[in-house]
């Protein structure tokens, strides 16, 4: 994935090496070949661009050479030629392959790579990197291009700028801007901000510790002999360790990212010029890894979407075999993209050269041809934002994610339909299970002119629970029950919808004494609300270890009909003590949605004839929601009268 080109990193062949020691974990990782921590080889790509980058910018500003016009050439010969000619081709097999929605979905990614904001529709569309959306677009992998690109607008442009301070100007700029990077970064860790993955004031810091590695050795503050031997051998260490040893964290960067981008950093400034390198260096110069660090950029580009689209529409699972044969293929495409596209745009094949005015016009030119076909192929789908028969399980976590409730939105009333500065009186209180039936409150809100307000938080229970019922005191609990209950009194609403996973059953639910808790919520609500509703869980698909929503685009393309699917008996029997449970309150309404999700023959209903209800195993879709309507329609009816 690094893209970045240096003339002096030719006198480094080791860097190259270490290019391969990042990019083979990458592609091993998202091949699911084990490297459990191998995404933490992007940080390295940052790091060793960081160093490249920085180097030649900091070198053309001290020799009086640096122009911007020149400097933007070479990015654009090392980076766009290869990604054009990747999205030539995926629009291509997506308008002959894809489902509609998939195609629409594939050119809105295309789109914004082409702008240059890929991270932020990244973020948009999953939610963050470790959500289930992520494994189906076929450009997630462009979201570390963008912060490159971003870095690369900005970078040269700051430095410029603090050149004129003085000789000292560019380091304190890089200084503060790092410090200041990392600071927001473990700040957005702590906070589990999904951005903090995607975005490049998190990311910069990587970039930018690469670019004081080239500072410090441009200024003659290199290392020892034996001090570069063992700063090569416990960087070297501490990239291996981090590829094995880490695993999915969504926190991301954070403390631990220290472990790859310090290791990548002490190698970068451990340059060996003696006649016999030092041991590390003499393996990462091997040609075999050489190479691989050459081809690292078109082998980032290839490998994620051969991945996703063998994986999401063939017929069947793939094997370990299979999965080798992907990384293979890979390999194969990136070396020749490398030969036939790098080189050429690059002025380093000998047997072509694009010079500077005609591969500036081609290159605007193919840009706004691809930009053209892409609105034309999304055009062409049928679909402005619609729906297709099966794909729709893969799209729709988006739309839970649309009522996820923010700490700044909760202490201001939370989301709220209809209200036109009147007082709420409906709120809808719970999980990511409550934001998957918020689109029938919202319909029904506008339907009835029922104001409402939602307080829904992903991963938060509904219930209140003081410290005395919570087996781990946890403050942000404590903190979002006391803003509800402060609303609850304020606005005394008609009717609280509680809805989660009560899937857990009767004796604990999210570190909670359950039953404790599930008193003490109903016994407050209840002098204080007209009704208190509780929608016990959803009926739970189940297909052993196979993701859901790609099981049935696999069915349903191999067979023409959708799968049978069923919910683990065990699960049913939970579900219905819960039930039975909520039903010893007498006080309150309690909605059993089995009858709305059941067929007659107990398989589950999760297609209505139309769309597919379910966008997981556990939560319901946009259009599963609306399947609710009629159950709390009475409700709306009630609050609008005669």
């Amino acid at each position: 994935m690094d893209v970045a080109n240096s003339t002096k990193a030719t006198e480094r062949p080791e860097i190259d090496g270490l290019r391969a020691f990042a990019i083979l974990p990458v592609v091993l990782f998202h091949a699911g070949l084990g490297c459990p921590g191998g995404y933490a080889g992007v940080d390295v790509f940052f790091v060793v661009s960081g160093f490249l980058i920085g180097g030649i910018i900091l070198r053309e500003l001290d020799s009086g050479a640096f122009s911007f016009a020149q400097f933007w050439e070479r990015r654009t010969r090392r980076i766009l030629p290869a990604f054009l000619g990747l999205f030539a081709i995926l629009l291509l097999i997506g308008w002959v392959l894809l489902p509609p929605l998939d195609l629409l979905g594939l050119c809105d990614q295309i789109t914004a790579a082409l702008v240059g904001i890929a991270n932020f529709k990244m973020l948009a569309l999953t939610g963050g990197y470790w959500a289930r959306p992520a494994d189906s677009l076929l450009l997630l992998h462009a979201w570390s291009l963008a912060v490159e690109e971003q870095f690369y607008v900005l970078m040269p442009v700051l430095l410029v700028m603090a050149r004129r301070w003085g000789s000292r100007g560019p380091l304190l700029t890089m200084l503060v801007l790092f410090t200041v990077s990392l600071s927001l970064s473990l700040f957005w860790s702590a906070s589990r901000y999904d951005g903090n993955f995607f975005l490049l004031p998190s990311r910069a810091w990587e970039l930018l510790l690469g670019a004081l590695g080239a500072w410090s050795l441009q200024q003659g503050m290199g290392l020892s002999r034996r001090a570069r031997s063992w700063a090569t051998w416990l960087g070297l260490l501490m990239i291996v360790g981090a590829v094995f040893w880490l695993g999915p964290d969504a926190g991301w960067p954070d403390a631990k990212t220290l472990l790859p981008t310090i290791g990548t950093f002490l190698i970068l400034i451990s340059p060996d010029t003696e006649a016999k390198p030092a041991m590390i260096i003499r393996m990462l110069s091997l040609p075999p890894l050489q190479f691989i660090g050459l081809i690292s950029y078109s082998l980032y580009l290839w490998h994620w979407p051969l991945i996703v689209l063998v994986k999401n529409y063939a017929p069947d699972e793939l094997s370990a075999f299979n999965r080798w044969q992907l990384v293979t293929a890979s390999a194969a495409l990136a070396a020749a993209s490398w030969w036939l596209v790098e080189q050429p745009f690059r002025n380093r094949s000998h047997w072509v050269r694009i010079r500077t005015q005609p591969f500036v016009i081609g290159t605007i030119g193919v840009w706004l041809c691809l930009m053209a076909a892409t609105q034309v192929v999304a055009k062409s789908t049928g679909l402005n934002g619609g729906t297709a028969l099966v794909p729709e399980s893969l799209q729709q976590p988006r739309a839970l994610r649309n009522y996820d409730v923010s700490e700044f939105q909760l202490q201001h009333g939370g989301m709220q339909f209809n209200a036109r500065e009147q007082t709420p009186r409906c709120l809808l209180l719970g999980s990511s299970h409550a934001m998957a039936i918020a689109p029938a409150v919202e319909d029904l809100s506008g339907k009835y002119h029922i104001p409402c307000a939602l307080f829904c938080q992903n991963g938060f229970t509904p219930l209140f629970a003081d410290s005395n019922y919570m087996k781990v005191p946890d403050r942000r609990q404590l903190r979002r029950d006391a803003f509800i209950r402060s609303y609850v009194t304020q606005w005394k609403p008609d009717v609280v919808i509680i809805a989660h996973r009560w899937g857990a059953g009767p004796d604990s639910t999210n570190g909670y004494v359950f039953e404790s808790a599930f008193s003490n919520t109903v016994q407050w609500l209840l002098p204080r609300v007209r009704h208190v509703v509780v929608l016990s869980q959803v009926p739970e698909l189940s297909a052993g270890p196979a993701d859901i929503p790609i099981l049935i685009q696999r069915q349903y393309r191999r067979y023409g009909k959708l799968p049978r699917l069923i919910e683990n008996p065990a699960q049913t029997r939970t579900r219905h003590d819960t039930l039975a449970y909520f039903r010893t309150y007498t006080n309150l309404t309690v909605i059993d949605p089995d009858p709305y999700f059941f067929n007659a023959d107990h398989t589950v209903r999760y297609f209505n004839g139309h769309n597919v209800l379910y966008c997981d195993d556990n939560h319901l879709n946009r259009h599963g929601a609306l399947e609710l309507e009629p159950a709390l329609e009475p409700f709306f009816k009630e609050m609008a009268g005669p």
